[in-house]
């Protein structure tokens, strides 16, 4: 099964490039881990990784190594970006968030690459004279008709010679209700000391995890300034259009969402677009429990 992704890579300048070379990340209880192999991200899953004992490493942690993206990458639609790649983690069903170094001819890039599932994805790396520090933050959204999910944030390492690999974590179980937000989150830390100069590096993925009705239908509702009702357009779950042009008069839009359970307190939700507005959000639902987001582009 083929996984969408989002690339966003930086040119890292030449000048520092010394610099973010010696990024080094260590994880919190990585003592079976070796130290050269830097903590870069999550793949979440809702089932442990089943990927046996692997004898062929000094740490004896059975690893489930990834396919980089690169020029296999073709252009497709996928929630608003044209980017897509073969499954990173070939035959597992999960949600990957991770940031890794590529060196190129061209440079040194620092490419942050997440699934489709992932909303609100924001890389940053915050960089001082005491060492460098790196946050990745993102949303998931569960369906509610999986009333307890239980979610693994299996921890994604980058090996000194550029190979990615995940190992297995424990998991942690919810009670899933519209509306319902909880939080996970991993990170790592490490300090070396020399010349008297301790330089610290880290590194903290967080994943907000929010509960919501699988939608039954949406209607979208075009008004003018004055709030009159121009035109209201109903569309069945998996039939909304990529693209929208809206009325020529429309002031705003209100996108009624419709849940697929009358037993939500949340049966109809709507969110209005003010004029100019790039897109509305709608939702699918992904195997797993997993619900992702769709926008429609809006072409004023």
């Amino acid at each position: 099964m083929k996984r969408n992704l989002i690339i966003i890579a930086c040119l890292i300048a030449l000048a520092s490039a010394a610099g973010l070379a010696g990024f080094s990340l260590a994880s919190v209880n990585s003592s079976n881990i070796l130290a050269k192999d830097n903590l870069i991200g999550v793949l979440i899953t809702t089932e442990p990784l089943d990927i046996g004992t692997d004898d062929n490493n000094k740490s004896n942690t059975a690893r489930l190594y990834a396919t980089l993206p690169g020029s296999e990458i073709t252009a497709e639609y996928s929630n608003g970006f044209r980017n897509e790649s073969k499954n990173i983690f070939e035959g597992i069903n999960g949600i990957y968030y991770f940031n890794f170094i590529e060196y190129k001819d061209t440079g040194i890039f620092n490419t942050a690459v997440r699934d489709e599932a992932i909303t609100d994805g924001r890389t940053t790396i915050i960089a001082s004279d005491d060492g460098k520090f790196l946050e990745l933050d993102g949303t998931i959204y569960i369906a509610t008709t999986e009333k307890y999910i239980t979610l693994f944030m299996n921890p994604i390492y980058q090996t000194s010679d550029g190979r990615i690999y995940s190992t297995r974590s424990a998991g942690r179980s919810f009670e899933m209700f519209n509306g319902e937000v909880c939080s996970l989150k991993v990170d790592a830390t490490t300090s070396i000391t020399t010349n008297n100069n301790v330089q610290s590096s880290g590194i903290s993925v967080t994943i907000t995890v929010v509960g919501i009705d699988i939608p039954d239908h949406f209607s979208i509702l075009q008004y003018g300034s004055d709030g009159e009702l121009l035109s209201r357009s109903d569309y069945p779950y998996g039939a909304t259009p990529e693209e929208l042009a809206p009325d020529q008069n429309c002031s705003f839009i209100v996108l009624e969402t419709y849940s697929d359970t009358e037993k939500s307190d949340h049966y109809v939700s709507r969110r209005i677009y003010q004029m100019g507005s790039p897109h509305l959000e709608t939702y699918f639902y992904r195997e797993g429990g997993i619900c992702v987001i769709k926008n429609i582009t809006l072409s004023w």
